[in-house]
């Protein structure tokens, strides 16, 4: 599998989730800053594309264009490394092999459905770490063989297509090096509230005889919690619901139409709609 960027320091084997990495702690004007320049440069040097780069002036060049974009359509698919879908893609950046336990094999063809799932909370993915050497994706009852396997070009035609009529990232990884829950996040709203991993101790609630976990700002159970992580690299506990700009905000300050799509109570999936939680999503802003 690929390497995240910037391993934390090293960390036992089986880490642990109660981590404490000391952090740079940045004013807001170099957080923005750095976090501009990384966007400027992620954009420049982490796709493989058809043209060649061009070269970044102080003014915006108008294009011209015969067909106006009009909508944005943003999908998200998780569980799923680049190497995964396309280690094997001609030119880019991709691995056919990883390390386990300090030995490297290449990776398997991967099949249309697992036997289970493979794990990849944040535990997880300290453990894959393996203090840096990144030899350890092999937990689990499954992750021995899965976790090391990837996709031929002919069992995923249609992504092969789209990366060779458009664009492919191939320096692309995850926002947080952990679960689902923090990193929908960062998919509505370009941060997580610190959040690193899933709620906990969420229970199953009823509403008109329908059966849901919710891992938002509705979310039921004893002591419901997610692990936070401030820039000194301190744990602390937060409840399910958080407060903070996202992308429809900025999207209604300028005037722009958006639409989000998510499961609603009652439908499988709904604890991964993002926005639900966010608290003024659900009792201001935009409350329905």
């Amino acid at each position: 599998m690929a390497p995240p960027h910037d391993p934390p320091p090293a960390e036992p084997r089986g880490g642990s989730r109660f981590e404490r990495v000391p952090h740079e702690r940045l004013s807001r004007r170099q957080f923005l800053s750095r976090s501009a320049m990384g966007v400027a440069g992620a954009t420049l040097f982490s796709c493989t594309g058809g043209r060649t780069i061009p070269k970044v002036t102080d003014t915006t060049p108008a294009i011209d264009t015969q067909w106006p974009i009009k909508r944005v359509i943003y999908l998200m698919m998780e569980n799923r490394s680049f190497d995964n879908l396309f280690g094997k893609y001609p030119g880019a950046n991709g691995a056919t092999v990883g390390l386990q336990a300090g030995k490297e094999i290449p990776l398997i063809r991967c099949p249309e459905w697992l036997p289970g799932d493979l794990p990849h909370d944040r535990a997880a993915h300290l453990n894959c770490l393996n203090g840096g050497k990144l030899d350890a994706f092999d937990g689990g009852i499954y992750g021995p063989v899965y976790a090391y396997s990837q996709y031929d070009p002919d069992q995923v035609r249609n992504y092969y297509a789209w990366a060779q009529h458009y664009v492919l990232c191939d320096n692309f990884f995850a926002s947080v090096g952990g679960p689902s829950y923090p990193n929908h996040f960062f998919f509505v709203a370009g941060q997580s509230g610190g959040a690193i991993d899933n709620p906990e101790n969420i229970e199953t609630t009823v509403v008109e005889g329908k059966k849901f976990k919710s891992w938002g700002c509705d979310a039921v159970g004893n002591d419901v919690f997610v692990f936070v992580k401030d820039d000194k690299g301190n744990l602390t506990k937060h409840d399910s619901c958080f407060d903070f700009p996202t992308v429809p905000d900025q999207l209604s300050q300028i005037g722009v139409d958006w639409a989000y799509y998510a499961a609603v109570p009652g439908q499988a999936g709904y604890f991964w709609n993002a926005l639900n939680g966010i608290a003024m999503s659900t009792r201001g802003r935009w409350a329905s």
